[in-house]
């Protein structure tokens, strides 16, 4: 198992410069300020949009070094598969893919699946399809506990080579991949989000130049779009909403008309997700608002299988292309099941559990806390949406929330420290 990788070791000196670029994007206070105003002012179009629909007060957060490590990372396994269905991978490339795919085997699987899901990547890349069964190669790489983002490009990898192949049953075989995880799926169960393999994106890619040599790029394809982002959370649509969108003025007739709680939830729910995907498209349309400018391509309705449901976008701000903000809008029940033991909570996923940090040392607990912690901001409707910046205890609270609020005794030990360290700054 350490073998395969050891035999593709190769020279991380351009994944450094990313990295810088990474750290110098947290640590730069104008990406800050910018980025802020940027959310103050979709929050503003949302309002002036819908003055009588509610919402949260909106939170904003930056990844944690972890998450963002994490982000990158993934984001060189995608580069891969890309260029490998482009017929652009370089044997660099390829080195550079096994690194990372057998990193997030190692850190994302439970150890008792490891060896079976890299020799299954070994089979992947060098194997003679006619000696392997490709379905069950297909099955078992879609069955791994990767995400869902690692899943796509292991598939459109496999799918590439049976498209190069010379096998005999090539339109078979495509078939049966289209069927059970590509686009056939997706149209027969009427929902787009269950095309995993998404080869309708390398097809379009083939034909933008401009995107291709962005991907030839690494350093410039390897970029945490999302490192800081928002989220508007719709969390009422009043019974007189006038809109002249007919599927949502009927579903709220129905919201009026249900008789029993839960049936009104779930109509409730739907109408959320209706304008939250009317507000996207909005978004979309405007394509360029003060700073602002969304990424082509880049809105994606999310609907996953765990319950989770909204609309994510990216945008650049035009003054410095180097800063990206991400923005989600979801309804009130989706952010209910994505906090604390909820069905869509990050924390539910394999290698991202919440987890104490060692509380044996203050300069531990510290060090451990730069490392995983996120930021969070929470831009406040008693204050005009002015931006509210977490201390570093509310985020370490806020983060922690699943485990901490059935420990008490953890609980003051966390308050206890970050006393003695308030003590220690002053």
């Amino acid at each position: 198992m350490t073998n395969f990788k050891e035999n593709y070791k190769i020279d991380f000196d351009t994944e450094q410069e990313i990295l810088q670029h990474f750290f110098a994007s947290k640590n730069d206070p104008q990406y800050k300020v910018q980025t802020y105003q940027a959310m103050q002012n979709l929050i503003g179009l949302f309002k002036h949009f819908y003055p009588d629909v509610a919402i949260q007060d909106p939170i904003f957060r930056e990844k944690s070094v972890k998450s963002g490590l994490f982000k990158l990372k993934e984001l060189q396994i995608e580069r891969f598969a890309k260029l490998y269905s482009l017929h652009l991978a370089t044997n660099l490339d390829t080195n550079n893919f096994i690194q990372r795919i057998t990193d997030r085997i190692h850190k994302c699987i439970p150890p008792p699946e490891q060896e079976h899901i890299i020799q299954s990547i070994q089979i992947l890349l060098f194997s003679d399809l006619r000696t392997i069964s490709i379905r069950n190669l297909a099955n078992t790489l879609m069955s791994s506990h990767l995400s869902i983002d690692n899943r796509r490009a292991l598939l459109r990898i496999l799918y590439q080579r049976i498209l190069d192949s010379n096998l005999s049953n090539i339109s078979e075989e495509l078939t049966y991949i289209e069927k059970n995880y590509g686009a056939i799926r997706a149209i027969l169960q009427q929902k787009p989000e269950n095309d995993i393999l998404h080869y309708t994106s390398i097809t379009k890619l083939k034909n933008r130049p401009d995107l291709i040599a962005n991907l030839q790029d690494e350093k410039k394809f390897v970029r945490c779009h999302d490192l800081k982002g928002g989220t508007i959370v719709i969390s009422h649509i009043p019974a007189n909403f006038t809109t002249k969108n007919e599927p949502l003025k009927q579903l709220l007739k129905k919201r009026e008309e249900a008789t029993t709680p839960s049936s009104y939830k779930e109509l409730d729910h739907q109408c959320m997700v209706l304008l939250s995907e009317e507000f996207a498209n909005k978004l979309c349309q405007i394509k360029e608002y003060r700073n602002l400018c969304i990424i082509p391509d880049s809105l994606k309705h999310k609907n996953k299988s765990n319950g989770y449901e909204a609309y994510h976008m990216e945008f650049l701000l035009q003054n410095h292309p180097d800063y990206f903000l991400e923005l989600q809008v979801k309804s009130k029940y989706i952010e209910e099941i994505s906090r604390g033991n909820g069905s869509a909570s990050h924390s539910k996923r394999f290698s991202k559990e919440r987890v104490l940090p060692p509380m044996d040392t203050i300069q531990g607990f510290k060090n451990t806390l730069a490392y995983i912690l996120p930021h969070y901001v929470e831009f406040q409707s008693c204050n005009g949406y002015a931006p509210y910046e977490f201390s570093m205890e509310e985020n370490t609270l806020k983060y922690l929330f699943d485990i901490l609020k059935d420990d008490h005794t953890a609980t003051l030990k966390i308050h206890s420290f970050f006393k003695q360290l308030e003590e220690q700054e002053k």
